[in-house]
């Protein structure tokens, strides 16, 4: 069985953190699990020597067809919630497979 993790890797303000984390507990999880993924997190992103300042954003989807689904959901959806990202500066976007 596989599964696809899409992975945003972000910067976002100190100041301005707090807000994101609320609005992705409140708004952005129940937003994605309900346009295709099986489940949405947000992290705070671990370096060899602990925080990094940065938070990671997990979607994980069933397969290969889920993504590519959400993907072009994503280019053609007109009710991204872009007041959540609104702080979201230098992303870093990687997907893996993983096979288990």
């Amino acid at each position: 069985m596989s599964r696809v993790l899409s992975l945003i890797t972000f910067s976002i303000e100190s100041c301005h953190k707090d807000e994101f984390l609320r609005r992705a507990k409140e708004e952005l999880k129940p937003y994605w699990e309900a346009n295709g993924s099986e489940r949405y997190e947000v992290y705070e992103e671990m370096g060899p020597q602990g925080p990094t300042g940065r938070l990671v954003e997990l979607n994980i989807l069933s397969d290969r067809d889920a993504y590519q689904r959400m993907s072009q959901f994503v280019r053609q959806a007109g009710n991204l919630p872009n007041v959540a990202y609104r702080h979201v500066r230098e992303p870093n976007f990687q997907v893996m497979e993983l096979v288990v």
